[in-house]
């Protein structure tokens, strides 16, 4: 599954980009609570009294009337010694009849989450049996969606889709909700005869009868309960294939919005390239009858793997030319890969969630290098990194696998998508590529439909390789945080030595220790390249090398392998040497980095220099960043000169942000021509925001002026706009124009970045916006509730305390509940205020603009 609020940031938007700016917006709040609440609590997985083999749903739905009527039987086995009541949970559902294999009525209760069902005789352990429900629900408060047209959004569809995960099906089905059981499941779905039903498995069936239609779907893998999908629209199916190792041909089904066709096809084509891909590395050819991809409108994540049908949402179907800004590539690869990992392996425990998340967090980045190549691969793996660590310091840090929390909900954060990710990126690098491959074969071979948690995982890679790997979980998945390395290097002329000298500066708790660190050193001289591998074990290490001549550069961690945080100097002649010459596009994206606390001419020069030949968009970016870092005059001229016009959006998108950094008037022109004229949404939004930071009369006639005229993707123009304008914090009319935005019958994007923008438009003046944002936490629809949250949060007015206590009181959808309850703790412990923040921010800013003036003259005084 994806997903994306403002605190968990991948679901609708779908590039690296947009999830760093998720957290910039979180970058000036204070620092909040640990992760482990205090109304956290050991969670187990419950009890398996019976083992329950099949479940067969009989349903009858009504869109307009937002109700579901339905029959449910279970097929089990009993597992216990002897069974006399059966547990099963249950939420809002209204249930008429309990009925045993003979159909005979049973007695039951039914309480506020469960229901209790008395058996006629008890049963003992090897007993099989069935038991049915009669029950209906009317718009259930989650696991079942109703999309209907409204007075504020009339062209909406009609739909109804489901979202099981992680334990919300029991809002629609009486069932064991929890990822330690596993069943074959079965539906019977009748519905209005123009509408069609999708649900897991084989289509069995369709039968007409007058105005309704029923359709019959059977899954013969057994899967979790939160797995089981319904999804019921006017959808148009596109149909592909995609034929196994055995010859077979699998159904590939896209079932999509009329008018979308294009849009789908380019967002979904390569599902059947990635299948074979995914099939032959894993070792496991796709394992389920059909793959249908379903496009929910309205959908509260970005996508869910329900077995063998994923849901996804209509926000990532995208035009053709838009591609590199928004591709869906890695939303599709990643629920994709669930449906091994997830799926047919599914963890125990809910605890054990990155065995799903974390694998197809890098299957996603595994897809990304066998289609567009290893400089992507490293990007996209060092991306995915800077989301974690923006989690683990600016939130909270956490082990990967922890059963403390409020709500299963809780660990779907960037700890368990991208650091897990990450730990498997350096697993797969500790033993080697081949190995790495046997070892997953291995491990999805033996756990086929079977729970699992991560000491399978452990096993399987010590059967294959042979390695002792305890050490490696420990530290990286039962324990928290990550490496940070200082160090230098000195080269000895007489000796012919490359002194290498480390040390482990994070500090040490009882979350974080020491860490056992496999590395690589790259030495790279006129004759050639070295790599030496060694052991770091201690705080504290020195280590030599024998070089024939001094090196050109040297490259600690070539490939950013380790997850860590690097302050190595090899010095800067080094360091320039490795932005123009190294072959490894990390090794450059470091040494741009690197460069970036050095502000001398030589250093600017050299990025400028580097920025006008490299040629991949990743370390382009990098450059861009680090010259806007600087800021001085000569970076502006390199970034006018080559930043705006390179190719690939994302990097133009970052030499745009860069120069708005400089707040300088004289830009504001060929902002206005990006924002009028550049192809690029992700440039439109970036450009829109530049002018706004100026603060000038000029800029805001510009943004003024455009507000609602430029038509593009998901409207990022008018979003960028809103966040411009939110700069002119001093024009009361600015807070109207904001508003308008929120206004019902908008565009979701715009709505959600309303909030945003109208929390930065009021931080030095809190009063003027709070009853507004106040009303947003109560908004029906998620993405504005949650951004209203976080808003409030950062404002740090503890007369939003009560409003966020009650939304996380009444909520039953875990995000809001968990990011309600966060903010009101905030507020309640009176951290400081968005306002002084802003005092800070300010004084801050003032600082780096006469820094960077500074910069600028001794640029000229050097260059005389």
């Amino acid at each position: 599954m994806l997903f994306e609020n403002q605190l968990k940031c991948r679901c609708l938007i779908h590039s690296f980009e947009d999830a760093e700016f998720e957290y910039s917006k979180r970058s000036i709040l204070p620092k909040e609570s640990k992760f482990f609440l205090s109304e956290s609590r050991s969670q187990y997985a419950p009890d398996r009294l019976i083992d329950t083999e099949h479940l067969f749903l009989e349903i009858e739905v009504d869109l307009k009337a937002k109700k579901l009527w339905g029959k449910c039987r279970q097929d089990f086995t009993v597992i216990a010694p002897v069974v006399a009541t059966l547990r099963f949970d249950a939420v809002d559902l209204k249930v008429s009849k309990v009925l045993d294999s003979s159909g005979k009525e049973l007695k039951f209760e039914q309480l506020e989450k469960e229901i209790l069902v008395t058996l006629s005789s008890t049963l003992k352990a090897g007993t099989k049996s069935n038991i049915t429900f009669e029950y209906s629900v009317v718009e259930p408060r989650a696991g079942l969606y109703f999309i209907t047209p409204t007075e504020d959004y009339p062209k909406r569809p009609w739909q109804l889709w489901t979202q099981g995960q992680d334990q919300d099906n029991r809002f629609w089905i009486p069932c064991h909700d929890a990822p330690n059981e596993k069943a074959t499941s079965e539906m019977k779905i009748t519905v209005d005869s123009k509408f069609t039903a999708i649900s897991n498995g084989k289509l069995m069936g369709e039968e007409t009868k007058g105005s309704k239609k029923t359709y019959h779907w059977k899954q013969a893998i057994p899967h979790a309960s939160y797995l089981i999908t319904l999804c019921i629209g006017e959808f148009v199916e596109m149909k592909d294939s995609w034929t196994n190792s055995s010859g077979e041909v699998i159904p590939v089904q896209y079932f999509t919005l009329a008018g979308r066709e294009e849009e789908t096809k380019v967002s979904f084509e390569k599902t059947p390239k990635m299948m074979s891909f995914f099939s032959k590395k894993i070792g496991i050819d796709y394992p389920y009858e059909k793959y249908a991809q379903v496009v929910a409108y309205d959908f509260i994540y970005g996508g869910m793997e329900n077995t063998s049908s994923t849901t996804q949402t209509e926000y990532t179907l995208h035009p053709r030319e838009i591609d590199e800004d928004f591709s869906s590539e890695p939303l599709v690869a990643h629920e994709l890969a669930h449906q091994w990992f997830g799926d047919l392996l599914t963890c125990k425990e809910w605890s054990h969630g990155w065995l799903n998340e974390g694998f197809a967090t890098y299957f996603e980045s595994l897809w990304t290098e066998e289609e567009h190549g290893k400089d992507e691969f490293l990007y996209e793996v060092y991306l995915n990194e800077k989301i974690y660590k923006a989690e683990d310091s600016g939130h909270y840090r956490r082990p990967i696998v922890t059963n403390v929390y409020l709500s299963p909900s809780d660990i779907f954060d960037r700890h368990l998508y991208e650091k897990g990710g990450r730990v498997l990126h350096m697993l797969r690098k500790l033993v080697g590529e081949e190995q790495w491959w046997k070892a997953i074969q291995h491990y999805a071979k033996a756990n086929h439909s079977k729970t699992v948690e991560t000491v399978d995982l452990q096993r399987s890679f010590e059967a294959v390789t042979g390695m002792a790997l305890a050490w490696f979980f420990d530290q990286w998945v039962f324990k928290a945080g990550h490496p940070e390395i200082k160090g230098s290097s000195t080269y000895t002329e007489e000796s012919k030595l490359l002194l290498i000298n480390l040390s482990q500066t994070q500090k040490k708790t009882d979350l974080t220790g020491l860490f056992r660190l496999p590395m690589e050193l790259k030495v790279v001289t006129a004759r050639g390249e070295e790599k030496h591998c060694f052991v770091m074990d201690k705080m504290q290490q020195s280590f030599s090398f024998e070089c024939a001549e001094k090196p050109l550069f040297v490259s600690l961690n070539p490939e950013n392998t380790l997850l860590g945080s690097w302050d190595f100097d090899p010095g800067k002649e080094a360091v320039i040497a490795q932005l123009e010459k190294d072959t490894d596009s990390m090794g450059r994206v470091y040494a741009a980095k690197r460069l970036a606390k050095d502000h001398s001419r030589a250093s600017v020069e050299a990025l400028s220099m580097a920025l006008s030949k490299e040629k991949f968009w990743g370390v382009q970016a990098e450059i861009c960043a680090t010259l806007g870092q600087i800021g001085s005059e000569l970076c502006q001229t390199a970034l006018l000169e080559y930043g705006i016009k390179l190719k690939h959006p994302k990097a133009r998108r970052a030499a745009v942000q860069a120069l708005g950094g400089f707040k300088k008037e004289k830009l504001i022109e060929m902002f206005k021509d990006l924002l009028q004229k550049d192809p690029s949404p992700l440039v439109k939004f970036e450009a829109a925001l530049s002018i706004g930071k100026t603060k000038s009369q000029k800029g805001f006639k510009i943004l003024s002026e455009n507000l609602y005229k430029i038509k593009s993707f998901r409207d990022s123009a008018d979003r960028g706009i809103l966040q411009g304008l939110a700069e002119y914090s001093y024009l009361p009319e600015v807070g109207e124009v904001i508003r308008g935005a929120l206004l019902p019958g908008k565009p979701i994007f715009l709505r959600r970045d309303a909030v945003v923008a109208l929390a930065k438009f009021g931080a030095a003046n809190p009063e003027s916006i709070l009853g507004t944002l106040m009303d947003c936490v109560k908004d029906s629809n998620f993405f504005v509730k949650i951004s209203a949250i976080d808003s409030l949060e950062m404002l740090g007015d503890a007369r939003a305390t009560g409003v966020l206590k009650y939304i996380s009181d009444i909520s039953v959808e875990p995000r809001t509940k968990r990011s309600a309850l966060t903010a009101s703790k905030t507020l309640l412990e009176g951290k400081t205020s968005a306002e002084e923040v802003g005092k800070l921010k300010s004084a801050l800013d003032k600082v780096s603009d006469q820094y960077k003036e500074l910069l600028t003259r001794m640029e000229k005084i050097e260059k005389k």
